[in-house]
């Protein structure tokens, strides 16, 4: 090789250790490195080598944010495109690179705005991806034309790009791509209302994040999470998912170094559920850190998502009319008109902050003014939550027109509105929203002389606001009410000077359509049907118990087989369609399973757990030994889990010195491959909502929750809601994808102050116990491995110092302190 030859192929393994980089995220070196080659041996390259490194240099300003850079570096590289022949175009590698420049070009446009050009370059990008059959390229530039739709307030056309991504995912077998596409689906699908599809979307995407122990999915999905459930007033339940975003951020990601979209949104949320506490203040202060941080850290701080920003502004307006602080709606009001050079639908968000204050204003004048501004911007479809929002204002102005003016015309257009807001009520399906149409409700009650009526149905609604803590809507609810009386003698006046008025409100029935929505709002269970029922069982009363200070919990981890597959090895299916242990495994599993008791005893253990499925309680044998077992040795054994065959479920059973203690059920039945095939465990499980069960037992208050229960992120909110707290939290299971287990482990040591004991089974391995100590050390059972690990429990020491992180948790949170 002559040595032109061998400088041509150093440089272009230096190329490819750029783009190496690139996708390690290490920009600045990439740049550093492509600059060099740029400099120093631009006149060695031939075309394709110069192309190659300006591209790789695009690509490495875009990923460090040298946005002003980027334009310059376009033009060079056109120039080379210009320059080649049909040959050179022709190169796989040339016209992935131009797939790329096309694709930085739409980036650049969309970020200044130019959103029209910026879908025409990411077609040609995808024109090119198509020839060259990549479909992980051309999933990124549905999924960069499907946020500019979204941006664009064209939901639906979001929507078609995002079911684009699903499919090309689908195609390329890429659970990655799979959950990134169903969270975009969700995210568009709460913007248009339909919270139903919303759900289904996100709890798909959710469980593929958390088997990849995708930390920044996470914080995607729960952020939608907390949005759906703040939509339906269930408000703590919504908080418990916004801070789970911020403190994985907290605990795991650099917080200075920059954050997704998904903390900005789980700030202003935040501030907007303390908005409807009537927590003023502290809604105004997560309203501020949001803007601030998106400003300063969000890596999505960009033209696309100038929508939140100014999202942000608009809802720092409705805090400060509240409290009347005029200098933050001034400020905010010039941060919205800043965006209308960019966006003609600013003036939408513009006009409506400009309405709201006008509206809030005591003067006839100014509301009049108001309702003018409402009219005018319900003209044009964007956003249904601001959509919803100027109709019940509007529609509160009307009636109050209705009043003065007693004209048959605002009948017309009240009926118009009540429509259109029967049509998205069924969508929203929220609490916010259904509290609002009882509002409503009674003011047209009121207006056809019913006082009673009126006054029930704002009753119904103060119950609902005052049961979800929504103390904003209560205080202004009861205000309503206290009017209630002053404002019939006021229609009464009216219809005694206008009698046909009255027979015109007859006839059209105005009632009917807010009527409806509230019957089609209820029946469509908008109210979200409870998945689990906490019991609490005490066990101390039952045996006339007292609680000890200590104990100590162990895990025996079993279940190895020879061939390496345990499933065909020791397990058959029986005629119930269950897996049963073969009945010449027995003895093998007596002997493991009595040596670990045995090793408990002689390390002093009171509670041993065993993995799930390793011990079949159908065989009397087992029960009898375990029974026996646990009474000499005065210790609770918990031999996994097994299939019932009588009952057909997945149990697991606490035995003591007393005998049976309590059974847990399974909930969620776990994919079984086994025979060669792939099907779902057909474990009858109970319906809506079911029973866990929490013990209170000489060694603390005990859960087991089998499996995949666990990775229920439902389950365990419940379970860290719970009164008494739980102490011990006990996890068999029996599963190769201990990551998902990780996964949950991490998240439930965030959210619960208690221990919890995965048992995994031996073939798969990595049993742990996981503490709530600050100082942890970590106590886990390799794969392949039989073995016994344990800790001390100081149930005192655990409840104290639980009491303390609750007061924490109460406090402001640091996340706040920290990126100050």
């Amino acid at each position: 090789m002559n040595k032109q030859s061998q400088k041509l192929e150093n440089i272009d393994r230096q190329i490819l250790t750029c783009f190496t980089l690139i996708r390690a995220r290490e920009f600045n070196k990439a740049l550093s490195i492509v600059n060099d080659i740029l400099n120093e041996k631009v006149t060695q390259m031939n075309l394709t080598q110069k192309f190659g490194a300006r591209v790789a240099k695009l690509l490495a300003l875009m990923g460090s944010k040298k946005y002003d850079q980027v334009i310059g570096e376009i033009k060079l590289s056109e120039q080379i495109i210009n320059q080649m022949d049909n040959s050179n175009k022709e190169n796989p590698l040339v016209k992935d690179g131009i797939g790329r420049l096309f694709s930085i070009k739409g980036a650049i446009q969309s970020s200044h705005g130019d959103l029209e050009n910026a879908i025409v370059n990411y077609h040609r990008s995808i024109a090119i991806y198509e020839t060259l059959n990549n479909k992980k390229s051309i999933f990124y530039q549905f999924d960069a034309i499907g946020w500019i739709k979204r941006a664009q307030g064209k939901l639906d056309e979001a929507l078609d790009y995002f079911h684009k991504m699903l499919k090309l995912a689908k195609e390329i077998h890429s659970e990655m791509h799979i959950a990134m596409a169903k969270y975009s689906i969700a995210f568009t699908h709460f913007y248009k209302g339909d919270l139903d599809q919303a759900t289904e979307y996100i709890q798909e995407s959710l469980a593929v994040y958390e088997k990849l122990k995708h930390f920044r999915g996470l914080t995607a999905a729960y952020s939608v999470f907390g949005s759906i459930y703040r939509g339906k007033g269930e408000f703590e339940k919504s908080l418990e998912y916004y801070h789970n975003v911020l403190t994985i951020y907290d605990e795991n990601l650099d917080i200075q170094k920059g954050v997704t979209h998904s903390y900005c949104y789980a700030l202003r949320n935040i501030g907007w559920i303390y908005y409807y506490k009537n927590k003023i203040k502290k809604s105004i202060e997560y309203y501020r850190e949001a803007v601030k941080v998106h400003k300063s850290l969000c890596e999505a701080n960009n033209t696309l998502f100038d929508y939140d920003l100014i999202f942000f502004h608009l809802l720092l307006i409705l805090s400060a009319i509240e409290i009347d602080d005029n200098q933050q709606i001034e400020n905010s009001m010039m941060e919205i008109s800043k965006f209308a050079h960019k966006w003609p639908w600013t003036e939408f968000f513009r006009r409506f902050g400009e309405a709201i204050i006008l509206k809030n204003k005591r003067r006839v004048k100014y509301r009049f003014q108001a309702q003018q501004i409402f009219e005018e911007i319900l003209k044009k479809k964007f956003d249904y939550q601001l959509e919803f929002m100027i109709q019940v204002n509007l529609c509160d102005l009307l009636l109050e027109e209705l009043k003065y003016s007693g004209s048959e015309e605002i009948l017309i257009e009240i009926q118009d509105l009540l429509n259109r807001i029967s049509d998205v009520a069924n969508k929203q399906r929220s609490i916010t929203t259904l509290v609002d149409l009882y509002s409503l409700q009674a003011k047209l009650a009121l207006i056809e002389g019913n006082a009673e009526l009126s006054n029930e149905l704002l009753t119904k609604a103060l119950t609902i606001a005052e049961n979800k803590g929504m103390e904003l809507l209560s205080e202004k609810l009861i205000l309503q009410q206290n009017q209630l009386f002053n404002q019939l003698e006021g229609w009464k006046a009216l219809f005694i000077q206008n009698s046909k008025l009255q027979e015109r409100i007859e006839i059209l029935n105005l009632k009917e359509y807010v009527t409806e929505a509230i019957s089609e709002v209820l029946e469509k269970k908008f109210k979200i049907e409870k998945k689990y029922n906490i019991f609490y069982k005490d066990l101390l009363m039952e045996y006339h118990k007292i609680q000890r200070g200590k104990c100590r919990v162990g895990i025996a981890q079993i279940g190895l087989s020879k061939t390496g597959d345990i499933l065909n090895e020791f397990f058959e299916l029986k005629a119930s369609g269950l897996l049963g242990l073969k009945e010449n495994k027995i003895e093998t599993v007596r002997s493991t399973f009595k040596n670990m008791v045995e090793k408990a005893n002689s390390n002093g253990i009171n509670i041993l757990i065993f993995p799930e499925m390793t011990i079949d309680l159908n065989y009397d044998i087992f029960l009898e030994e375990i029974s026996n077992l646990a009474k000499i040795y005065e210790m609770y054994i918990i031999p996994g889990s097994y299939h019932d065959q009588t009952t057909k479920q997945n149990l697991s059973i606490v035995i003591g010195p007393e005998g049976v203690l309590w059974e847990q059920e399974k909930h969620i039945p776990a994919i079984i491959h086994f025979g060669g095939k792939r099907f779902e465990e057909t474990i009858d499980t109970s319906s809506l909502p079911r029973k866990t069960i929490v013990c209170n037992t000489e060694f603390g208050r005990i859960a087991i929750v089998i499996c995949r229960d666990f990775l229920d992120m439902d389950l365990r909110v419940e379970l860290k809601n719970f009164e008494p707290p739980v102490d011990i939290i006990i996890n068999p299971a029996f599963t190769p994808v201990t990551a998902d287990f990780t996964a949950a482990h991490f998240d439930a040591r965030r959210s619960i102050y208690s221990y919890c004991f995965f048992a995994n089974v031996a073939e798969y391995g990595e049993s742990h116990i996981y503490t709530p100590e600050k100082d942890r050390t970590e106590r886990l059972i390799p794969t392949k491995e039989e073995g016994l690990i344990y800790k001390d429990i100081d149930l005192f020491t655990l409840r104290s110092e639980r009491k303390k992180w609750e007061k924490e948790q109460k406090k402001e949170i640091q996340f706040i302190q920290s990126t100050r």
